[in-house]
């Protein structure tokens, strides 16, 4: 995946803030009353997204300096903790902390992917009081109630048909084109949660 020129960014983005005209106050920009968290450029630089507070991504046509509200993208449960254009100017994705990846189809405008990530089933004792199973079978086992763990996911990166998903503590690579389950999980590989997974060029 190419990256965009720095110059060429910072230049988009601050015709995007000009013409929008977002206050600022100690470097923090809002819209409609929510904090915006990320903003992303496309690479013909005439595409913006923003993730916002309330959970919102809001695209943004640009041009001859005006900023254009094309459509406000919903469905995330969570705080979005990263949002970028990816396979094509008009794609979007974005993550969350609901524990999903989820693709933007902007000439749509509407959801076109969603990989959900979820942790190994956890295992919880149920008791009436402490140390008395609530249940029991007939060797008095204590029987233990399953349940998913939601993860976290804090950033992405796409190639193609290759997307690499950082969680909590944990990097996993899924193709986009198979959503049921990753195609590889490298789990307990950081101490913290993994926020950037960028691409190395070849």
């Amino acid at each position: 995946m190419e990256e965009e020129s720095p110059q060429t960014t910072s230049s988009a983005q601050s015709s995007w803030s000009q013409g929008f005209k977002l206050p600022h106050c100690c470097n923090v920009a809002s819209v409609g009353g929510a904090y915006v968290f990320r903003v992303s450029c496309n690479t013909s630089c005439d595409g913006i997204a923003a993730s916002t507070s309330d959970h919102v991504i809001k695209a943004y046509s640009l041009s001859s300096s005006q900023l254009n509200h094309v459509c406000d993208l919903r469905g995330h449960g969570g705080s979005i903790t990263d949002v970028a254009f990816t396979v094509s100017p008009s794609m979007l994705h974005s993550s969350s902390v609901d524990g999903t990846i989820k693709g933007w189809d902007l000439r749509t405008t509407g959801q076109a992917e969603r990989l959900a990530m979820t942790s190994l089933p956890a295992f919880k004792p149920a008791y009436v009081l402490p140390c008395r199973p609530l249940l029991c079978d007939a060797y008095s086992r204590c029987m233990f109630f399953s349940f998913a763990m939601q993860q976290e996911l804090h950033s992405f990166s796409v190639r193609d048909h290759l997307l690499a998903v950082g969680g909590q503590g944990e990097v996993s690579l899924w193709d986009r084109r198979s959503s049921s389950k990753p195609l590889l999980t490298l789990s307990d590989t950081h101490m913290e949660d993994v926020t950037q997974v960028p691409y190395m060029k070849t």
